[in-house]
C-alpha cells in the first residue's frame, strides 16, 4: 500500500497564516511594539478575533497557565533555528481546566515541546493539556512529555465536539493531525477523541502512554447520516502497558461508523506489562451483518505489526471471548494484507 494514498489533500496543505496578525514572543521582552510580548499565556489571552500567528522566538522555557482561545487561526509556532520549551504551570485557580483550550476555529502548533511536571497540580486532580471543540488540531514536529508519575488521568490532546457554523475553515468533519510528534509520559493518555465524527491522522509519529490507554475514541449514538469517525496510523509506533486503543460507544446500540486504518504502524506493549490490550471495546454491540464483526467497526491493517499485546482484543460483557492470538484476530477481521504478530 502507498501511504500518500491514505493521507488527504489537507494534511499537507498550507494553512493561511499571513491571513492572520503575526505576534512575537520572547521571554522579558519589553511592549517595544504593540504584537509583542513577554508572556506566552499573556500572548494567547490578548488574541485578536480573527486569531495570530505567535512565533516563540526564544528557547524559553515559556510558563503557560490555563488559556482559552475563542474561535479565528490560531498557530504557535518556533522561530526558525529555535527549539522553544512551553512548560505548564499551576496557577491554582483553574488547574482543573484544559492548559490549552481553542473553541470553534483551527489551532496549529509546530515545532515546540510542551513539558508538563507530575508536581504541577495535585495528584489527585484530572489534568488534561491540548483541547479543540468543535474545531481543527494540527501538530507538527512537536512533543508533549510528563515528568513523573501521577495517580489521577492524564490527558496531553482531545478532539471533541461537532463542527458549527462559527468553525473555520469549513469541512465536513473536525480534522486532527499528528506528523513527526512524540508523546510520552508514565500513565500520560496520548490522544482521546470525543466528537461525533473526525477525521484524524498519525503519522511518523510515537506515542508512550505507560500505564494509561494510546489512543481512546469515545461516542454517543449516531445523529446524522453523513457523520463517521476514521483514525489512520500510519508509519508511527503506538506503545501501552495497558490499551493500545480504547474504544467505548457509551452504552448505544447503534454507534458512529468508525473506520481504524493503519500501515506501517507499530503497536508495542513491554514484557512485563501485564495483559496489555491490542484494542479494548467497550459496551460495543456486535454486528447484524456480514459487514464485520461489531456494529459500525472496521479495522484495516498492512505492514503493520504487534508486539507483547496478550489478548489482542478485550470486551467488557462477560460473556464475550477474548481474541488472543494472530490467527484468531485475522479470521474476526477477514484480514487480506495480515498484520504480524508476536505475543
Amino acid at each position: 500500500s502507498d501511504p500518500a494514498k491514505l493521507v488527504p489533500d489537507w494534511v499537507d496543505a498550507n494553512l493561511p497564516g499571513n491571513t492572520v496578525p503575526l505576534l512575537h514572543v520572547r521571554p522579558g521582552m519589553t511592549a517595544a511594539g504593540e504584537r509583542q510580548y513577554g508572556s506566552l499565556t499573556e500572548a494567547i489571552s490578548s488574541l485578536p478575533t480573527e486569531g495570530a500567528r505567535i512565533v516563540l522566538s526564544h528557547a524559553g522555557p515559556f510558563d503557560l497557565t490555563p488559556v482559552e482561545i475563542a474561535g479565528g487561526l490560531v498557530i504557535i509556532e518556533a522561530a526558525q533555528g529555535i527549539r522553544p520549551q512551553i512548560r505548564l504551570i499551576a496557577d491554582g485557580e483553574h488547574r482543573k481546566l484544559p492548559w490549552l483550550s481553542a473553541t470553534a476555529g483551527t489551532l496549529v502548533l509546530d515545532g515546540v515541546d510542551f513539558i508538563g511536571d507530575a508536581a504541577a497540580v495535585p495528584a489527585s486532580d484530572p489534568w488534561s493539556w491540548v483541547r479543540v471543540t468543535s474545531g481543527h488540531l494540527y501538530i507538527r514536529r512537536s512533543s508533549f512529555t510528563l515528568t513523573g508519575k501521577r495517580s489521577a488521568p492524564t490527558l496531553a490532546l482531545k478532539l471533541s465536539g461537532a463542527l458549527t457554523a462559527k468553525s473555520s475553515p469549513a469541512s465536513a468533519l473536525p480534522r486532527f493531525l499528528l506528523d513527526q510528534t512524540v508523546i510520552r509520559g508514565e500513565g500520560l493518555q496520548c490522544v482521546q477523541f470525543e466528537s461525533p465524527g473526525f477525521e484524524g491522522i498519525i503519522r511518523n509519529s510515537l506515542l508512550v502512554a505507560g500505564d494509561a490507554p494510546a489512543i481512546s475514541i469515545r461516542g454517543t449514538e449516531k445523529a446524522q447520516p453523513n457523520v463517521a469517525r476514521q483514525l489512520r496510523v500510519l508509519m508511527s509506533t503506538v506503545c501501552s502497558n495497558q490499551q493500545a486503543l480504547s474504544l467505548s460507544s457509551q452504552g448505544t446500540a447503534n454507534p458512529i461508523q468508525t473506520d481504524l486504518i493503519m500501515l506501517g504502524a507499530l503497536f508495542a506493549a513491554p514484557a512485563d506489562a501485564h495483559l496489555p490490550v491490542l484494542l479494548s471495546l467497550e459496551d460495543w454491540p456486535p454486528s447484524t451483518t456480514s459487514a464485520g464483526p461489531y456494529k459500525n467497526l472496521s479495522w484495516n491493517a498492512a505492514s503493520s505489526a504487534v508486539l507483547g499485546f496478550h489478548p489482542l482484543l478485550k470486551l467488557n460483557s462477560p460473556e464475550a471471548a477474548s481474541v488472543a492470538d494472530g490467527p484468531a484476530w485475522r479470521k474476526l477481521w477477514n484480514e487480506q494484507s495480515p498484520t504480524t504478530f508476536s505475543t
